[in-house]
């Protein structure tokens, strides 16, 4: 874990959203930079298989740990997408074409925001709502 300027941060990642049943996202990773006094650039890349429904936009909540309270919100827009499948030169996937007879395609996304975070004492909460 990256050492940062406001101590502790506890990180729990909830992919939690009514709107993302059978969203086909594969899987996520975070992470984040300090970049400043206080501020951080949050990066998040998301893996979907591609026979799924599409992205939609990302928000990244900070609660407070002891009370729960919002303290900021970042939205991160959805970005292009890199097809990653592994595949021969000549073949195509889902991700190109849903014509495609090969039957597989995953597309990885890569977002990053920047976040400053002056009020959040030495505890926080990221929770992340895709």
């Amino acid at each position: 874990m990256k050492k940062l300027g406001l101590g502790l941060i506890i990180l729990l990642c909830m992919i939690s959203s009514p709107q993302l049943k059978a969203s086909h996202i594969f899987g996520a990773d975070m992470s984040w930079t300090c970049v400043g006094q206080d501020s951080f650039l949050i990066k998040l890349v998301a893996y979907r298989d591609c026979n799924g429904i599409p992205m939609g936009a990302c928000t990244i909540n900070f609660k407070c740990a002891t009370t729960g309270a919002t303290i900021t919100t970042l939205n991160v827009a959805v970005t292009t997408p890199v097809d990653i499948t592994p595949i021969c030169y000549t073949s195509c996937t889902r991700c190109q074409s849903t014509g495609c007879s090969f039957p597989y395609g995953v597309h990885r996304y890569t977002m990053q925001g920047i976040v400053k975070l002056n009020s959040a004492g030495s505890v926080a909460i990221l929770i992340f709502h895709g």
